[in-house]
């Protein structure tokens, strides 16, 4: 279960957070 959970979180940071910096730099 951590190693899942550490995998979705990596995936998820890797993936939202590369959108959402976009985002943000568009936006500013």
């Amino acid at each position: 279960l951590e190693q899942a959970r550490n995998v979705l979180e990596q995936l998820f940071s890797d993936g939202a957070l590369r959108k959402r910096s976009s985002r943000y730099r568009i936006k500013n």
